[in-house]
């Protein structure tokens, strides 16, 4: 749920952001009412997600195609994460990066790949469940 306020600008101060001098900065320019706008920021993947991601998917689809990882992260990316944006007349593919994935997202992607692999590879990637990730 987003909320939105209108606030007068006294002293409009605020603790705790993740940038306290750029938001210092930014207030001074303010001017009379603004508009504040509260929402819950999205859960972006997780430690365990990026490491069973890295440590297992990658690395097992690595060893199967002989790629490195880094060629593996790009060929996964283009191949579940791709998108198009219009340019001028032309249309641009390009893949999304993951770290803009939320956890729910990230899933979904390794869920995809894991199904990709079994059925077009036949390779079988476990479920992070079924993975101590600790030791990776």
């Amino acid at each position: 749920m987003t909320l939105k306020f209108l606030a007068n600008i006294k002293n409009l101060k605020i603790s705790g952001l993740d940038n306290q001098m750029l938001w210092e900065k930014y207030r001074q320019t303010l001017k009379n009412t603004v508009e504040v706008i509260v929402k819950q920021p999205k859960a972006l993947r997780s430690l365990r997600q990026n490491r069973y991601y890295w440590g297992v998917v990658v690395e097992i689809l690595c060893e199967y195609t002989g790629y490195s990882r880094e060629e593996t992260h790009e060929i996964l990316k283009a191949k579940f994460l791709s998108d198009t944006k219009k340019v001028g007349n032309e249309i641009i593919t390009y893949a999304r990066s993951t770290t803009t994935l939320t956890t729910k997202e990230f899933e979904n992607y390794l869920q995809r790949i894991r199904e990709w692999a079994i059925i077009e590879l036949q390779v079988n990637i476990p479920d992070p469940e079924t993975i101590v990730l600790e030791d990776l």
